[in-house]
């Protein structure tokens, strides 16, 4: 959802569909539709103010026991972080 909306803000919205079904058939990334990310993401945002979407970077890297990796460092995730340590800790890239 994310890419396909940021895609669309740059090249409309058919164009970013098309993109964004491309990306998927790749096989470069897999959809899963696990009820326990769902569940984790939903505890995280009840408990941070940070966005939906990144709850579910941070959700995906508990349940997958891998790392959740961000492009840049988000402001309301550092906040949070000052607060309180997340679970698993965030990797920035830039």
């Amino acid at each position: 959802m994310e890419t396909e909306y940021i895609v669309c803000r740059k090249v409309g919205h058919d164009k970013a569909r098309e993109s964004v079904k491309a990306l998927v058939e790749s096989g470069f990334l897999m959809i899963d539709d696990n009820p326990l990310v769902h569940q984790t993401a939903a505890n995280i945002k009840c408990q941070r103010s940070i966005s939906v979407v990144d709850c579910y970077t941070f959700a995906v890297a508990e349940v997958t026991s891998s790392v959740p990796v961000f492009a840049s460092e988000e402001a309301e995730i550092v906040r949070e972080m000052k607060k309180k340590r997340f679970d698993t800790q965030p990797v920035f890239l830039t």
